[in-house]
């Protein structure tokens, strides 16, 4: 009986640690207006994006990728090869479960790219 009472708890504990560690999503598509990169800088943007349509709301200016990325390279060479064929790209970005996206001065950080 204790072993079941302790496993309960043990499952308890990992559901509640889940949720609040759990991040909310958004993903906005178009083609991309422009792109910026920085090789250094004292600012947390390493990469910025404007699509053809951003999202809006905190999104307003576009989106970004920190410089401190692990994939930034790769993801930088899958950005540039949708900028070059003006096809459509995917982007998610992060956020809280009340709607707040991870931005800075309203550009929202890149979750992850999708090319179409």
């Amino acid at each position: 009986m204790k072993y079941i009472l302790v496993l309960m708890l043990v499952l308890t504990s990992f559901t509640t640690l889940a949720n609040k560690t759990k991040q909310y999503s958004h993903t906005y598509i178009g083609t991309i207006e422009e792109l910026f990169v920085w090789v250094s800088g004292s600012d947390q943007n390493g990469i910025r994006v404007v699509l053809s349509k951003n999202g809006g709301g905190q999104c307003q200016k576009g989106y970004y990728l920190p410089h401190t990325s692990d994939n930034k390279e790769l993801v930088f060479s899958t950005l540039l090869a949708a900028r070059m064929s003006q096809q459509p790209v995917a982007l998610q970005t992060a956020g809280g479960p009340n709607g707040e996206y991870l931005q800075i001065d309203g550009y929202c950080r890149i979750n992850y790219v999708k090319l179409y």
